[in-house]
């Protein structure tokens, strides 16, 4: 009655008055964790979950009591510094060595245990041989900021971090590059997340994409890059963690996998808070009523996570009281599917509206890269981190990068054009040539001025 009072302080004396006299009730126990948990007593909610943990080791029950306190004490595998929630080193073991680290990255692994560590993060699809240029220089943009910050704070360590969408579907977006004015195409089909596809198919790919290369130095580089990497490695994820590390292992940069049991555990909670109160679907859109002004880049699904298995990734519905896996079998009750969550967390999957919150969650995060339209969507996101208490990272636009070939510089050169006069639009680039090479002072603002004032005076007859 006191907890529903929210009288909780008062509640947990209660409890543990009765404990005293009567130890080890399972009841008991559960009403002094909840009333411990929701009067902010985080060490004795601890404490009794714990023992109703203990209480319960040899049985099989899945009473909900029992699952709310295991997700509770899963939540809470952290270590708190500042304002920011990090997770215990001893996660860290789910960054897993299918390559070998460099010796930076290893020391920026290792970094990690410290409270003096933060890191600076992008994220992005697994696209075949990097994809598009930002794809590299999104990473680029990270590596650089982590060497500015160590600059200015020498006291403190900053980590690069790529964060790989291993558990994205748009496979169409990501099975191709282009080269030479040519697309160079892995053809399969894809109906899970994209990082657990086999690399089946793509020695077709080198066979097409060695060719075009044709010889040299340069050429017999990146033959072997894609052979390595794509055909050494027999999953998307461990192929583009291989490419990428062979890129940038010299800067530390650290390469974060998203689809991990280990990792999801610590999502559990907020998996927890989504399907029983679908608390982003309320909080996003209190945030795009303020920006109907603007592009909506996306928006929230009632319950924004995907149940996910190696050739499903199918969205989680709640409908008359049942929790379906669309365009599947599958159906839970809201104890099946806390069970399942607690057993399978690498099962449940957020989607591009809680994503970002997973890696907060994961990462003592100071500051997340990208591109115009992943800030536009990360914008509509700040209410629900602060509905989960979770602190919203500072959000920065990647570089920009244009490539020019000697033929265009020598060109440029000739013309006597700056790179900024390149940015301007043809009609302010013609106005500006003809202003620098024209013998006459072509300046008609006297004449304009005079024309204004006796269009003014027409008016007033």
């Amino acid at each position: 009655m006191l907890l529903t009072l929210n009288k909780s302080e008062e509640a947990l004396q209660i409890y543990e008055n009765g404990l005293n006299t009567h130890p080890n009730r399972f009841n008991g126990i559960y009403g002094a964790a909840s009333a411990a948990r929701d009067s902010g007593n985080k060490e004795k909610a601890i404490l009794y979950f714990n023992q109703l943990i203990e209480l319960c080791k040899n049985s099989n029950s899945d009473r909900p009591e029992l699952i709310d306190a295991k997700l509770f004490i899963a939540s809470c595998f952290w270590i708190k510094f500042n304002f920011f929630f990090v997770p215990d080193i001893g996660s860290m073991d789910s960054i897993r060595f299918s390559i070998k680290p460099s010796e930076k990255t290893s020391l920026n692994i290792k970094q990690l245990e410290s409270e003096k560590t933060f890191t600076i993060t992008t994220g992005h699809q697994l696209n075949l041989f990097t994809g598009p240029l930002y794809f590299l220089y999104k990473i680029v943009s990270v590596i650089n900021l982590t060497k500015e910050l160590k600059e200015k704070y020498p006291e403190y360590n900053f980590v690069p971090i790529y964060w790989m969408a291993t558990e994205d579907h748009d496979f169409e977006e990501i099975n191709y590059f282009n080269f030479k004015n040519k697309k160079i195409k892995w053809n399969r089909k894809s109906n899970g997340p994209v990082g657990r596809l086999s690399t089946e198919g793509l020695n077709e790919v080198f066979a097409f994409f060695s060719k075009e290369l044709g010889i040299g130095n340069n050429a017999n580089y990146l033959k072997e890059l894609f052979r390595k990497s794509y055909l050494e490695n027999n999953k998307l994820t461990d192929a583009t963690r291989f490419l990428v590390n062979e890129l940038f292992a010299s800067e530390g940069l650290v390469i974060m996998d998203g689809d991990d049991k280990e990792l999801k555990k610590l999502l559990t909670p907020y998996c927890k808070e989504e399907l029983l109160k679908q608390t982003s679907y309320k909080e996003v859109n209190k945030i795009l009523l303020q920006l109907k002004e603007y592009n909506i880049q996306v928006n929230p699904r009632e319950i924004n996570l995907f149940y996910i298995e190696d050739n499903l990734r199918e969205r989680i519905v709640y409908e008359n009281n049942i929790y379906q896996v669309l365009n599947t079998n599958y159906s839970f009750t809201e104890n099946e599917i806390l069970i399942e969550l607690e057993n399978h967390p690498e099962k449940f999957s957020p989607n591009v509206i809680l994503r970002p919150l997973y890696q907060e969650v994961v990462l003592p995060n100071l500051c997340y890269i990208g591109g115009g339209g992943e800030l536009a969507y990360w914008f509509e996101l700040k209410s629900n981190f602060e509905a989960n208490k979770i602190t919203f990272p500072i959000l920065l636009l990647r570089n920009s990068v244009l490539l020019v070939s000697k033929k265009q510089a020598l060109k440029a050169n000739k013309l006597e054009l700056t790179w900024n006069d390149l940015f301007l639009s043809q009609e302010k680039l013609i106005e500006k040539a003809t202003k620098e090479l024209s013998k006459f002072e072509i300046d008609f603002s006297k004449q304009k001025a005079l024309l204004s004032s006796q269009f003014q005076d027409l008016i007033e007859i």
